[in-house]
């Protein structure tokens, strides 16, 4: 009888020990804290499935570019305010438009200086993860060449994959790489098109080159009055 007892004795310890232990695990296990991104910082971890540490990283990347945008605004607010003036002053349409550019300028430097920040990020990125973030950017660009043409799913598909491929080693403003949106159009052109749509695609270039040559005429024949 004692034997016996001594076995429940046992046993009930066991399970009192192993539920201490498993309680103890619990409280250990500390959940870790939620990464808050937004705007093109919280697509690049979207798409690119960003590890926890990258999340990390990112938030501190894109706190550090708030910042710069903030200096940055209080002195293009500034200057906004006296080229508004001075277009408000002026009647000499040559200088309201150099004052028009000055202002697009202002919103370029702030575009700029958000890819700044958007390069440091790339830099945390695999290959794939830069692909998946900057691909389909560069596909919204190059798709335009091949507005005239229809690709079927599996075109679009082979079309992205090359995208994906071509801004591995870019910069985040692949919107304005001319020499990547050229070089990937004419690689998308000669692997993915058939005979057929590479002819559709000659005649669809041709009428866009003549279109862009008179429009360039016009705009010297207004200059010169």
């Amino acid at each position: 009888m004692k034997f016996r007892n001594g076995i429940v004795l046992g046993l009930m310890i066991t399970s009192l020990l192993a539920g201490i232990a498993h309680a103890q695990g619990k409280t250990t296990k500390t959940k870790k804290p939620t990464i808050k991104l937004s705007g093109e910082f919280a697509r690049i971890a979207s798409v690119g499935k960003c590890t926890y540490e990258q999340k990390k990283q990112l938030a501190v990347i894109e706190a550090d570019m708030q910042k710069a945008l903030d200096k940055w605004e209080i002195k293009a607010e500034k200057k906004a305010r006296q080229i508004q003036k001075s277009m408000q002053q002026t009647k000499e349409a040559e200088t309201k438009a150099a004052l028009q550019k000055k202002l697009k300028k202002l919103k370029t430097d702030r575009k700029r200086l958000e890819f700044k920040y958007q390069d440091k990020a790339a830099a945390l990125l695999t290959p794939e993860q830069k692909g998946a973030w900057l691909g389909p950017k560069l596909w919204q660009v190059i798709s335009r060449e091949f507005s005239g043409i229809r690709l079927d799913a599996k075109q679009r598909k082979e079309a992205m994959l090359l995208c994906s491929q071509a801004v591995q080693k870019a910069k985040a403003d692949v919107a304005n790489n001319k020499s990547l949106i050229k070089r990937t159009t004419k690689s998308i052109a000669s692997k993915v098109l058939t005979k057929e749509q590479k002819k559709e695609l000659k005649i669809i270039q041709k009428e866009k080159a003549k279109k862009e040559a008179a429009a360039r005429r016009q705009k010297a024949e207004r200059l010169e009055k």
